[in-house]
């Protein structure tokens, strides 16, 4: 049976996958920005934070009092 390459385009994109790649392209973005340019609750964003935190994927953390999320660097090195 023959593979069919499959065109990353065509797959549908999550909620988290589309914080991903807002945090690939910035390095770092304060959570209430992050939630409306994604058009979602800064709970929801929160939400998923926690979860990528978990997984090792971004960090949270703190810039000028305000609360911002980071993408781990040796993620980058490994998904480019």
């Amino acid at each position: 049976m023959e593979k069919k390459e499959i065109d990353r385009e065509t797959f549908i994109k999550s909620g988290v996958d589309l914080l991903v790649e807002l945090l690939k392209k910035r390095k770092k973005i304060y959570i209430k920005e992050a939630a409306r340019e994604l058009g979602v609750s800064v709970a929801v964003v929160e939400e998923w934070a926690y979860y990528l935190e978990e997984q090792e994927i971004l960090s949270i953390g703190c810039d000028n009092s305000k609360e911002c999320l980071f993408i781990n660097k040796p993620l980058l090195l490994k998904r480019k």
